[in-house]
């Protein structure tokens, strides 16, 4: 990958010795008639591509699955979507998004849902997708509402509020003798429009120069990265330059690294809030290292451990280990005896989750009086509705 120390500060320079005026001419703002001239939709399909992006919203409607509960899409950049039967508005809703297509896994499925979830509270946008509206669902209940074919999934990296032009951008292979350098090309999503630009302007995103480092490095993949914010000219030296504000910045989702060289485990099921007030049980797996010596060594338990008490195995836990993969630490621990010195729980009421299903968790465990620990039952309320969940 081309990286250079020369090619970092062009990219990442914040504009300091420029100037900014409060009304800047952008020219990838707003649409055209050639904006139309690909097939969006069907074309455009290479990782470099700008086309068929949309913004994902969670819904937050009180409805009857699948009617509500699903998720609201528009074109960004753009003033109207069609949606999957023909329509033409601001927006479309979908009850369902299939990643058939998008190569990602459940866990990496789950981290758009959430943040296209978390988008339907405040302003601005939090996950996009690239991909295409289907004429019926895969589902047996109201197929005609169809779905959303997920391609790519983009998500926020920070919790500023995007405006400005969505544009993807990336490195361009130029090099310059002297600034301003406008190594980058800018391309309007949904749009044909681009320009080539000499600075990114990270102050409004929220990220820190850590993250804008580590981001950077996505400028060099053909994807690139997704940038919202605004035009701005400035000069150096007499030169002028262009550049873009970057009020979000968004990266694009991918599986971690395959698990090659060490064992796939399969942790606790964790929960998490559901839709319709109940709770959701959501797998978790673990990557395993085999080399015992990048883990923490462990010191057998003395003889007289929990001597007056009852040893129990907990739930292991996972821990980074020195190869870049995780260890499976083992969880011991010492119960007392003695009921009183835990906490006395109330029964379940006759109603809990009568309209969903009762699930046991992992225990947890917590200090007890007498200096030994208590055994703690984890109950949950799991939804019947799976709309209401995170999808897969």
């Amino acid at each position: 990958m081309r990286f250079s120390t020369f090619a970092v500060a062009s990219l990442f320079s914040m504009s300091l010795l420029g100037c900014t005026s409060e009304a800047e001419f952008d020219e990838l703002a707003g649409e055209t008639a050639a904006d139309d001239a690909a097939d969006d939709g069907k074309s455009d399909g290479a990782a470099s591509g700008v086309y068929t992006y949309f913004a994902i919203k969670g819904d937050t409607r009180k409805c009857a699955s699948p009617y509500c509960g699903g998720f609201h899409m528009n074109r960004v950049n753009r003033t109207t979507t069609t949606c999957h039967d023909g329509k033409t508005g601001d927006s479309c809703y979908t009850p369902e998004l299939d990643f058939s297509e998008s190569g990602l896994s459940q866990q990496t499925q789950y981290k758009l849902t959430t943040a296209a979830a978390s988008g339907a509270f405040g302003d601005g946008v939090k996950a996009l997708v690239r991909g295409r509206f289907a004429k019926t669902s895969l589902g047996p209940i109201e197929p005609q509402l169809g779905r959303f074919i997920v391609t790519e999934a983009w998500i926020a990296q920070s919790g500023s509020v995007s405006d400005g032009v969505f544009v993807k951008v990336r490195d361009n292979g130029l090099r310059c003798f002297a600034a301003p350098c406008p190594s980058m090309n800018e391309k309007a999503l949904n749009t044909a429009r681009g320009a080539d630009i000499a600075e990114v302007d990270y102050s409004s995103s929220g990220l820190s120069d850590e993250q804008v480092g580590e981001l950077g490095s996505q400028m060099f993949e053909p994807s690139g990265l997704i940038i919202a914010g605004d035009r701005y000219n400035f000069k150096i030296g007499g030169r002028k330059g262009k550049g873009r504000t970057a009020t979000a910045v968004f990266a694009k989702l991918a599986d971690a690294a395959t698990c090659a060289d060490g064992t796939t485990v399969a942790g606790e099921t964790e929960f998490v809030d559901s839709a319709d007030g109940k709770q959701c049980e959501m797998p978790s797996t673990h990557c395993v290292t085999n080399d015992s010596s990048s883990c923490p060594q462990l010191s057998p338990l003395p003889p007289n451990f929990c001597s007056d008490g009852t040893i129990a195995k907990g739930s292991p836990t996972f821990i980074d280990s020195a190869d870049g993969m995780e260890c499976q630490m083992p969880s011991v621990h010492c119960l007392t005896k003695d009921h009183n010195a835990c906490p006395q729980l109330a029964p379940l009421p006759p109603d809990f989750c009568s309209n969903g299903t009762i699930v046991r968790g992992p225990s947890s465990f917590i200090s007890s009086a007498d200096g030994k620990e208590c055994e703690m039952p984890s109950i949950h309320c799991v939804t019947l509705d799976a709309s209401a969940c995170p999808q897969f």
